[in-house]
C-alpha cells in the first residue's frame, strides 16, 4: 500500500499489505480492508496504523460463536459509518472506532452499489426492484 505527494509523485508512506477494495479517504484517514479480511484505518499524515484486527473474528465476537470465513462484497463510508457489505446479503455496520454498531440481514441481494438518500439505504436487488432499508 502507497500514500504518494499529490504534487511531486514521491512516496510519502509504504506499507506492506494490499486491498482487494477501493480505500475510503475520510479526512486524515484511510480505511481499507486487506486481502486477508483485516479492517485498517491508518493516520496519512504520519502513516501510523490507528487500528488493524480480523473483520470475521470482530464478527463472531458480535454473535458469541464461531469464526467464519467472510467473502466481502464491498464497503463505504455513509454518515460518518462503515457500512460492509457481504456476499451472503449481509451488511455489518462499524462506527468510526470499529465498533460493531449492528448486523443485519438484508432482504436480498445487492445488485448495484447502493446510495443513501434521507437516511434510507437504496439499491437494486438481482431483480431490478428499488428496496429501502432504514
Amino acid at each position: 500500500f502507497y500514500v504518494f505527494d499529490s504534487k511531486t509523485g514521491s512516496i510519502n508512506i509504504k506499507k506492506n499489505f494490499s486491498s482487494f477494495l477501493k480505500p475510503i479517504l475520510n479526512n486524515d484517514f484511510v480505511f481499507l480492508i486487506s486481502k486477508n479480511n483485516l479492517m485498517i484505518a491508518m493516520d496519512l499524515q504520519s502513516g501510523d496504523i490507528i487500528y488493524s484486527y480480523d473483520l470475521s473474528e470482530k464478527v463472531a465476537n458480535f454473535f458469541n460463536n464461531k469464526k467464519k470465513e467472510l467473502i466481502i462484497k464491498n464497503f463505504y463510508m455513509i454518515n460518518n459509518k462503515i457500512f460492509i457489505f457481504l456476499e451472503n446479503s449481509y451488511l455489518i455496520q462499524l462506527d468510526i472506532k470499529s465498533e460493531v454498531d449492528k448486523i443485519v440481514k438484508l432482504p436480498s441481494t445487492l445488485g448495484s452499489t447502493p446510495i443513501v438518500v434521507n437516511n434510507l439505504l437504496l439499491y437494486l436487488n438481482k431483480k431490478n426492484n428499488i428496496l429501502l432499508i432504514n
